[in-house]
């Protein structure tokens, strides 16, 4: 068995084109993701935009390889793994017409699916899934559907971890996915006043836990929400914890890190 660990996070590019509107990768968001140093990482509301050159370089700095999937007006997903978490064969696999490495496109009947990136990765006599997802906003059952109906297509000895914001609580997202998948989130209180047992803060002061794990033949150890980030962003500067939503140009989630055992 191997630990490793994950950071997920909504860095909030807000499906930005990229020349209607300022947004940016801020250098200081690319340096808050390296700083964990976790051996996966999976980036939410990921957009091609000015500071992507920054975090390329960063990534590359810290000896991770990366892929990412994004279009115009569009959300993506940016995934980066250590590269010793990889076979040597990546680089022949990577762009065969099977997707048999990288895969961006869903196994599933269903239309409407959630933004998406799947890599695999060589186990011990297995393969490894590792999956970014978002849900997006709309119709959520389906492209929960989808999701189920994709893993269901993955080989059965395979280890899967799922990572992303899935825009609901993990209470209704385990109706999705019962055994032999498991439904990971920090643990949380309806009572709670800590901002630690929410990932995510609505503009009347509601909160809620929108960032999950989906894991099957994966042993999740630990997870946690971590708001740490906001220290240093001179937009946070003037906000309370529970009034920052609105913000623009800065993540609006906090950062899901776990520790996982395969």
């Amino acid at each position: 068995m191997r630990n490793l660990t994950v950071l997920e996070w909504n860095i909030r590019g807000a499906a930005s084109a990229g020349w209607n509107n300022r947004y940016e990768i801020k250098h200081k968001v690319s340096d808050d993701i390296v700083k964990t140093q976790s051996d996966i990482i999976i980036i939410n509301e990921f957009v091609l935009s000015k500071g992507w050159d920054y975090l390329q370089e960063t990534l590359l700095k810290n000896d991770y390889i990366f892929f990412q999937e994004s279009g115009t007006s569009t959300n993506g997903i940016l995934l980066a793994i250590k590269k010793n978490l990889l076979s040597k064969k990546i680089g022949d696999e990577i762009y065969d017409e099977d997707f048999k490495v990288l895969c961006n496109r869903m196994d599933t009947s269903f239309y409407e699916t959630p933004n998406f990136l799947q890599l695999r990765v060589s186990g011990k006599g297995n393969d490894i899934f590792i999956i970014g997802v978002r849900v997006r906003m709309g119709n959520k059952e389906t492209q929960l559907k989808a999701l189920r109906e994709h893993l269901d297509t993955l080989p059965d000895n395979s280890q899967i971890i799922v990572a992303g914001d899935f825009n609901m609580w993990d209470s209704v997202l385990s109706r999705y996915f019962s055994s032999p998948y498991s439904v990971e989130s920090p643990k949380h209180s309806g009572n709670s006043r800590s901002l630690d047992a929410w990932s995510f803060v609505f503009k009347n002061g509601g909160r809620a836990p929108l960032d999950h794990l989906v894991v099957k033949g994966i042993q999740v150890i630990e997870a946690r929400y971590n708001w740490n980030f906001m220290t240093g962003y001179s937009e946070y500067a003037h906000l309370k914890n529970t009034n920052y939503l609105g913000i623009t140009s800065v993540p609006d989630h906090a950062m899901l890190l776990a520790t996982i055992s395969i």
